[in-house]
């Protein structure tokens, strides 16, 4: 964090700011620490990486996942039907419940709700049902593929060779069908109409008391009838989007292929961005049934809008874990997800690893450490994503003012860097060798800027670094981050080290911000920041971050002083929320708006 900032705020404040920075979001362009404008022979503004500190106490092990059993082919056992409605026309089509995640249950032909199966058969009078955050994936011997979405039901009603349809009671579902020959086709029908397919990707909707059908098509074509006058059709094309109810007229639907191509392509996007919603939601579904932290709830954010937040913590595989964070409002959906690899296979108790992956003070060097990671921060639109590789430790001593920094796996390769440097203006350059990062401070706020905070896990209190003192941390070799794809800031070790020991005396930056401002619009009596970063293609890209309650409300800065132990410290942070919003002139006009609880970073030790 810029130290001109921080000599606003109290110490608690600072520290409260900057771990919830580092732990919240990770994002690509944090340049706290970094000179507002850079000096000619400075190294250039360069992002935050992931700040990791031990809490104040492990938590109790956790069992490990239990390993899943593919499920076996299943036979359903299917009671008697006293009679078929109708013999179906042509061959049956083998159709199988390929497979699904979270809650879905069937009801065969006939029968109760039962659990759904993998692979389970499916044949004609069988329904599936969704529940929330959940979905289901059909399969059909011809090769259609159909995503049944959350809250949903779906009937099947002829599944043959000749013939295929399927009933939406209620929901959502997206159809995928392979080109139909000859007299061969598909239909989706509702208690509105029917959507009759000539090989297509398409959507179908219907609300839940079945009075209104909606459908969008991605490709090909699909012909829409209204219950009760079926011989009257509107063909639909790519991109177009067709909304009617039980009391409207076929020739009164809302129609994308009736408006301007620019709006045509704004209302298909708005279909595949929904469309991008329920698969985050079905993936983070499945995920977090396995996973070692989660928390969730609903509270208000800093501009009045009620968000619920869901996150979890759960081994992406043996030495990787995964942060993900999902932001629903009513208008919008804002997603997180950081999947960080460490040096060796993860323990029982996850934690361990997460607290040493922070930093660790003491002489002996931390058993796990990260070696890379990646980002990514989206509105289902816009996109954030940062790459970090190369991942080693560095040993830190201070001594009399100097930290010595050392590559363990290399003894030579090591630099001595001064605390703090006298400049020819009178004001200060100073080293923070935990934020690997150089700031400038003036005389009178010299004494303050060059107390480093960390947490001391013999004691569970936070102290300053002092003469004598030996402290790891992580650094990578390699890093670039992008925002819908263009490169933001780029670094690479140079060819001179084994291993990056300060990166902006180690690495070469190929793109970065060239003046980096930080302000505070709420006044120095909120936790609000802003931080701006100019780039020399003339693009900018703007982070407001806020700490409030859950009523929206900011959090004054005196909020964190006087709380010098571990646990006090959490139990403050518990009691708030981080919220960050990014626009950037890539986004044109957008912007990323994610509300994070901290406690899935207290208990998991992400948050010290």
């Amino acid at each position: 964090m810029h130290s001109g900032y921080a000599a606003t705020r109290s110490r608690g404040a600072h520290r409260a700011i900057a771990v919830l920075f580092a732990f919240a979001l990770c994002i690509p362009t944090l340049s706290f620490g970094a000179d507002p404008a850079p000096k000619s022979g400075s190294s250039p503004s360069r992002p935050n990486r992931l700040r990791l500190q031990p809490p104040a106490k492990n938590k109790a092990a956790r069992p490990a996942p239990a390993a899943k059993t593919p499920a076996a082919k299943t036979t359903v056992s299917r009671p008697a039907v006293a009679a078929s409605p109708a013999k179906p026309r042509g061959p049956l089509l083998d159709t199988r419940l390929d497979s699904f995640q979270r809650t879905v249950e069937v009801q065969p032909q006939g029968g109760g709700w039962k659990p759904a199966e993998k692979k389970m058969p499916l044949i004609g009078d069988d329904k599936v049902r969704t529940g929330s955050a959940s979905i289901a994936r059909i399969q059909l011997g011809d090769g259609t593929k159909v995503l049944l979405l959350q809250n949903s039901q779906a009937e099947m009603q002829s599944l043959t060779t000749v013939e295929k349809s399927i009933r939406l009671l209620r929901g959502r579902l997206r159809a995928i069908v392979r080109k139909i020959k000859g007299g061969n086709n598909f239909k989706i029908t509702t208690p509105v109409g029917v959507a009759s397919v000539r090989g297509t990707d398409f959507e179908v909707a219907v609300n839940d008391d079945g009075s209104d059908m909606e459908v969008s098509v991605f490709e090909g074509s699909v012909a829409i009838s209204k219950l009760g006058d079926l011989g009257k059709e509107v063909i639909l094309t790519a991109g177009d989007r067709i909304k009617f109810g039980i009391e409207q007229e076929l020739s009164d639907p809302i129609r994308s292929g009736a408006v301007p191509p620019s709006q045509r392509l704004e209302m298909r996007n708005e279909v595949q961005l929904a469309s991008a919603k329920d698969a985050i939601i079905s993936m983070a579904a499945e995920e977090s049934r396995n996973a070692d932290f989660q928390v969730g709830k609903s509270l208000i954010d800093v501009n009045g809008q009620r968000v619920r937040t869901e996150e979890y913590i759960t081994r992406a595989s043996a030495n990787q874990f995964k942060l993900v964070v999902l932001n629903q409002r009513a208008t919008r959906f804002d997603y997180f997800t950081y999947t960080g690899t460490f040096n060796k296979d993860l323990p029982e108790d996850l934690s361990v690893a997460l607290r040493q992956s922070r930093g660790l003070l003491g002489a002996t060097a931390p058993e796990y450490y990260l070696t890379g990671y990646e980002t990514l921060m989206s509105n289902t639109v816009d996109n954030i994503t940062e790459t970090a590789t190369g991942g080693h430790l560095v040993k830190i001593d201070l001594n009399s003012g100097v930290y010595t920094l050392t590559d363990p796996t290399d003894v030579t390769n090591t630099r001595a860097v001064d605390a703090a440097v006298l400049q020819p203006d009178g004001s200060y350059k100073i080293y923070n060798p935990v934020s690997d990062t150089f700031s400038r401070v003036t005389a009178a706020n010299l004494a303050e800027a060059v107390k480093i905070s960390v947490l001391d896990s013999s004691t569970e209190n936070y102290r300053d670094l002092s003469s004598g003192d030996v402290y790891w941390k992580t650094r990578f070799n390699e890093y670039g981050s992008a925002i819908n794809g263009v490169l933001k800031t780029v670094f690479s070790k140079k060819s001179t080290v084994t291993n990056a020991l300060a990166i902006d005396l180690d690495t070469d930056f190929a793109n970065a911000p060239i003046i980096t401002s930080i302000e505070q619009p709420s006044g120095a009596g909120n936790l609000h920041n802003r931080l701006s970063l100019y780039y020399s293609d003339g693009s900018k890209t703007v982070y407001d971050t806020y700490i409030i309650d859950d009523e929206g409300q900011l959090a004054p800065s005196s909020t964190f002083d006087g709380l010098a132990s571990g646990a006090a410290y959490k139990n403050e942070l518990d009691k708030w929320n981080y919220e960050q919003r990014v626009t950037s002139t890539e986004m044109n006009g957008r912007s990323i708006d994610l509300v994070i609880d901290p406690r899935i970073g207290t208990q998991s030790g992400l948050i010290p």
